[in-house]
């Protein structure tokens, strides 16, 4: 796939990583009491997740949802997905412990 859009896939999932630590950073400052620096950190994820949004629908919708495989390592790829996975299921592990 030699398409102009091609550099997408890694911008979506980048996009996806800095909203990630936007909500823990928003996490961490709500529990030491910082409601300011929490609301900022709320507010960039919430636009960094509105822009993914915006570029991953364009994504599919230029390549007419076109499946994008996964060019890297296998190795990475077994551990993003382990680490997807164990990762789900924390909210309920942390909600069944308490």
């Amino acid at each position: 796939m030699n398409h102009p859009l091609q550099f997408l896939p890694l911008v979506n999932a980048c996009l996806n990583g800095v909203a990630g630590i936007l909500l823990v950073a928003g996490l961490i400052h709500i529990k030491a009491g910082r409601r300011e620096a929490h609301r900022k950190c709320m507010v960039a994820a919430f636009v960094t997740s509105c822009v993914f949004l915006l570029l991953y629908l364009t994504h599919k919708y230029l390549l007419k949802s076109v499946h994008t495989p996964f060019k890297g390592p296998e190795f990475l790829r077994s551990c993003t997905m382990e680490c997807s996975f164990r990762t789900s299921f924390w909210p309920l592990r942390c909600r069944c412990w308490r």
